[in-house]
């Protein structure tokens, strides 16, 4: 009993600090670039990843299947790059709504990918979330916010991401699930930083308001990524807290209204609505019959 309030107690961590790490994913884009933005946010968890798994060999840390880590990695930064981008032209809110569509696309991705047959439950909540996705992104005369379909792409880049996950989950540690991500993603994002930026560009001159942004962001998104892994870990079905998740909405929506005075209209509170249900709707058949080591 002990061990499944410590499980829901994580992953009410983790949904506050993914609802915290999109506003400062905002915010650090008004003191550098992009690309330098996305570098650092994978720069400074892998310290913290390197300093939490110190204890752990070299050779166990890459004892799963490296190509499956690779394209898990490569949607990871397409999926970071598609938040971030979408955060300079929709609110927190939709951007983080948006970003936890993934559970509406592991279905069909795993169906496509891994053959895991679509139950009529999941069928439902995908019709349902995908409706909920319509009212979010609120098409106007054909037309669809650009920046919300950059929050739809990250959806389903962290589903994609999600199913290699997937993939190589049953033979690799937590531990090492965890390194790979952080190791892949830092390294991808090194590619786009000196292809598009040979010389860093700082919006302002780096000081204290730089050191303690970015320090920030990476601890919101380490703290994210350990408390969600650890919680699933503990977990007798991880799957049965997969909606606690979604109180990283709320909390982004409290930031809207607190730091911007933005609420959300009618059409984006029944999309959102819309859309949880759907997800878990889409989760809810699956059972986890092994507990990986950490």
């Amino acid at each position: 009993m002990k061990r499944e309030i410590l499980a829901v107690l994580l992953i009410v961590l983790s949904a506050l600090f993914l609802g915290f790490f999109s506003y400062y994913a905002r915010i650090s884009q008004e003191l550098a670039s992009l690309p330098l933005a996305i570098f650092l946010r994978f720069l400074i968890p892998m310290v913290f990843c390197l300093f939490f798994l110190a204890f752990r060999s070299l050779k166990e840390l890459f004892e799963t299947n490296i190509k499956v880590q690779i394209v898990r990695g490569f949607w990871g930064i397409v999926a970071q790059y598609s938040l971030f981008y979408s955060l300079r032209g929709i609110s927190l809110l939709d951007a983080t709504l948006l970003l936890n569509t993934s559970p509406l696309f592991i279905p069909i991705l795993a169906w496509l990918f891994l053959k895991k047959r679509i139950e009529w439950r999941t069928g439902i909540g995908l019709i349902v979330g995908f409706f909920g996705i319509i009212l979010v992104l609120k098409p106007t005369e054909g037309i669809v916010n650009l920046y919300a379909f950059f929050g739809l792409l990250a959806g389903f880049s962290a589903g994609t991401s999600q199913v290699c996950l997937q993939k190589v989950s049953k033979e690799s540690k937590v531990s090492t699930n965890i390194f790979q991500w952080s190791l892949w993603c830092l390294l991808f994002s090194i590619l786009p930083l000196f292809a598009m930026e040979p010389v860093l560009h700082f919006k302002s001159s780096p000081g204290w308001m730089f050191l303690i942004v970015f320090l920030t962001l990476g601890i919101f998104s380490f703290g994210n990524q350990i408390f969600r892994s650890w919680g699933y870990y503990l977990a007798k079905n991880p799957v049965n807290l997969a909606p606690l998740l979604y109180l990283s909405v709320i909390v982004s929506g409290i930031i809207d209204w607190v730091l911007y005075q933005s609420l959300p209209d009618i059409f984006t509170i029944a999309g959102a609505v819309l859309v949880v249900i759907g997800a878990f709707l889409s989760q809810y058949n699956k059972r986890s019959k092994e507990r990986p080591s950490f």
